[in-house]
């Protein structure tokens, strides 16, 4: 997903999330299957344009997710399965990225070697 869809699914779920803090005491799990959703989209499109280019884009976009979640709440974020966006340095002999997938449970790694 590019840059451009990533900021509007994140502008789309801001408001979503906005809403839902709004009336929350009387309807608290309003919105939140389609919040997790766009926040798992949001996370998994981070690390991939961070692996592709590592621009300012990226990082912005990285920043973006992490306060989203934070306004969905710790705990709840959690339970959804959405963790934190964090992507290890690239260092000039190996490439890491760790990306886990919470609806099957399982975690990919993708590795490469610059030679």
């Amino acid at each position: 997903m590019s840059a451009g869809k990533l900021t509007s699914l994140a502008t789309s779920t801001l408001s979503l999330l906005l809403e839902r803090q709004r009336l929350q005491a009387s309807h608290p799990t309003l919105h939140l299957q389609q919040i997790s959703t766009n926040l798992h989209k949001i996370r998994e499109g981070v690390l991939i344009l961070q692996h592709a280019s590592n621009d300012e884009a990226a990082e912005g976009l990285r920043l973006h997710y992490e306060r989203l979640r934070s306004m969905l709440g710790e705990e709840e974020a959690e339970k959804v399965g959405l963790h934190p966006c964090v992507v290890p340095p690239v260092t000039e002999d190996v490439c890491l990225i760790s990306c886990q997938h919470t609806r099957s449970g399982a975690t990919v790694t993708s590795t490469s070697t610059r030679t």
